[in-house]
């Protein structure tokens, strides 16, 4: 028996697949309006001429003793040696914070200020007072 054998026959099977990622991008453009009015008060004060009037009482005299200034010195000293500079290094605590990723997104503000000015206006008469 003559045999003969012939090359190798293959049988494949291909399967495409596809893979669509979607992600969709957002442009956000926001425009906030701010509107704030500013109150100014402003005092307009009407000041009508002093009149002076000057008494002065008699002049007293009076003695002070002073303490020992070397001991009274040494008091402060003393007091003042209880207040020192200290410096005090504490454990280091480490915090790690991831925040999240904002992306596309401009904002514009737009700031409308409104300045008020109000004029609270008065009269007076003052008058100065001495010693009596």
């Amino acid at each position: 028996m003559d045999a003969e054998v012939a090359p190798a026959v293959e049988h494949d099977t291909i399967t495409k697949t596809h893979e669509e990622n979607v992600q969709p991008v957002l442009e956000k453009e926001i425009h906030k309006d701010i509107y704030h009015t500013t109150v100014q008060p402003l005092t307009d004060k009407e000041v009508k001429p002093t009149e002076h009037e000057h008494k002065q009482a008699p002049t007293q005299h009076r003695e002070v003793e002073h303490d020992n200034a070397e001991a009274t010195n040494q008091k402060i000293e003393a007091e003042k040696a209880k207040y020192q500079d200290s410096v005090k290094e504490g454990a280091t605590i480490e915090t790690k914070t991831q925040e999240p990723t904002v992306t596309g997104e401009h904002v514009h503000h737009h700031l409308h200020e409104t300045i008020q000015p109000v004029i609270e206006k008065g009269s007076s008469n003052e008058c100065g007072g001495g010693l009596t």
